[in-house]
């Protein structure tokens, strides 16, 4: 007895000297990350990646290195990382909830896993005083802390490449108001995106589908560097960067078409000729092919509270505003609900599709007007429901 409790008493000794030997070793960590300072002949630069073949990695890649030959730093820090082990983690990429985090890793490594797969990466020394790598370098300490590290990610407006741009910025003392960063081609935030995914690929429509409004607002030379290679052009033409190439850099390409058989306009074109051909068969045959409908309509039904949340209950602020909630209206829950009964209310029904030839309606005008860059396939689709709508209407009752 006396002997395990000696044993616990040794072992409680040794658990509080282990943690005191681990605080005094990350306060003496951090008083030296304070502390080291970079000599005059170390460089900070921009990595840019080149694009790679999957979705999240199509539009390249920012990091920045620091080298510093004197005191053997070779390190990239890289504001692109996530934990895939954070709780909920779809659930709040989905909310817009999910937190990036700034990481480390030796030069060597960043640059052979780029080498891997195949990706060019060109370095773009910074141009800074002595002064300014010393306030970019210690900021960049100070933010690798575990209570600083991590930020909360926005595609357009805070990610790797707009971090970099911020940070670079404020050490350099460049005003973002500029003429030149002020300066813009006429592309929108959605059209830099097509410049990367075919506008004609089921990515690109989906992607189209549930951004909104403010993905067309226009993107100057300071706001489209949320893509890596524009912000390596921001650089440049802030007098910020002198280029030297790392790997060779290929032939620059777009994701890749899917590889299905049936594209989004196929499909959208598909479901306007079909509803058509299955109005004039009702005509001739003074029939009604509710099935049809019912499963238009709840396709419908089923998108429009995708998009109603992805506009009000989530972070993701360019999904609201979305005018595909016209065409993919709510509504279309209440009329499932009286197709499926046998009998109806006349008025209602009444009611609610003439809502719906409202909206898709003023869904065609908008997008005609172009208030909002729409997906393609929407447009027959939007037809198709017309029709339907229409049909539906005229009937008052469903037999």
């Amino acid at each position: 007895m006396l002997f395990t409790n000696n044993i616990r008493v040794f072992t409680r000794v040794v658990y509080k000297c282990l943690l005191v030997i681990i605080s005094l070793l990350c306060v003496f960590t951090s008083v030296n990350a304070q502390v080291i300072k970079l000599s005059k002949q170390s460089r900070i630069s921009l990595l840019t990646c080149s694009s790679g073949d999957e979705l999240y990695s199509v539009f390249g890649h920012s990091a920045l290195r620091v080298v510093d030959d004197s005191l053997n730093i070779d390190v990239v820090f890289n504001y692109g990382t996530f934990d895939f082990n954070t709780p909920n983690f779809y659930l709040k990429f989905m909310n817009g909830d999910l937190d990036y985090m700034l990481s480390t890793n030796l030069y060597r490594q960043f640059i052979a896993a780029y080498k891997r797969d195949n990706r060019s990466v060109t370095e773009s020394i910074l141009d800074l005083s002595d002064t300014q790598k010393e306030q970019l370098w210690e900021y960049l300490v100070w933010n690798i802390s575990p209570d600083n590290r991590f930020y909360r990610y926005d595609f357009f407006f805070d990610n790797c490449a707009t971090r970099i741009r911020d940070i670079v910025f404020k050490a350099k003392g460049i005003d973002r108001n500029l003429d030149n960063n002020r300066s813009t081609n006429g592309w929108t935030y959605r059209d830099y995106i097509h410049y990367y995914v075919p506008e004609s690929s089921w990515t690109a429509q989906g992607i189209d589908l549930l951004l909104g409004m403010k993905t067309d607002d226009l993107a100057d030379a300071y706001n489209r560097a949320y893509l890596p290679v524009y912000l390596d052009s921001l650089f440049v033409n802030n007098n910020t960067i002198s280029k030297q190439q790392l790997v060779i850099e290929k032939e620059f390409t777009t994701l890749e078409s899917s590889s299905f058989t049936i594209s989004p306009d196929l499909l959208g074109w598909s479901i306007l000729i079909i509803s058509i051909l299955i109005f004039l068969i009702e005509y001739r045959y003074t029939t009604y092919i509710k099935s049809f409908d019912v499963v238009l309509f709840l396709s419908c039904a089923l998108l429009s509270l995708l998009f109603w949340y992805l506009w009000l209950f989530t972070k993701h602020s360019v999904c609201s505003l979305n005018i595909n909630v016209l065409w993919a209206s709510i509504l279309y829950w209440p009329i499932i609900v009286l197709l499926l009964r046998n009998k109806i209310s006349i008025k209602l029904t009444r009611i609610l599709t003439s809502a719906n030839i409202v909206f898709l309606a003023l869904f065609i005008l908008l997008s005609v007007i172009g208030v909002q860059d729409i997906p393609s396939m929407s447009i027959p689709i939007a037809i198709a429901l017309t029709i339907r709508n229409g049909n539906l209407l005229k009937r008052s009752v469903v037999k």
